[in-house]
């Protein structure tokens, strides 16, 4: 299964109603059953609790928003996380650094508007935006 970490820039997106985030979270199901197939077999799809956080001060409404999404899971703040933010992520923003302690841990990529934002070992996905 593929595994997709959406960080703030994206998380905003979503709250914006982008249309490439909107195919992602619920594609184009012509049914019911195609309905739960993409809820239950589509790409697994995860916000970092720190973006949110940061999304949902930058935009009133976007955590609630964002939280009733089904297809999205948050990702809490664990011990490895702070851990990791502490060490040797300490140099990034904790939301970014939280999205790609994400993406290392699920081996997931990370969709942004700003891919730059992150070093080269961590594969990104450009959200146009």
């Amino acid at each position: 299964m593929r595994t997709f970490v959406l960080d703030t820039g994206a998380l905003g997106a979503v709250g914006q109603g982008n249309a490439i985030l909107a195919r992602l979270l619920y594609g184009t199901p012509r049914d019911v059953d195609d309905v739960v197939t993409a809820i239950h077999r589509g790409p697994r799809l995860l916000a970092p609790a720190l973006c949110l956080l940061r999304a949902g001060r930058e935009r009133h409404g976007m955590a609630e928003h964002v939280a009733a999404l089904e297809p999205l899971r948050i990702v809490d703040l664990d011990t490895t996380a702070v851990v990791a933010l502490c060490g040797q992520l300490a140099d990034m923003a904790s939301d970014l650094g939280h999205a790609v302690h994400t993406a290392v841990r699920h081996d997931a990529s990370i969709i942004t508007p700003n891919p730059k934002n992150y070093p080269e070992s961590i594969r990104t996905i450009l959200l146009p935006i």
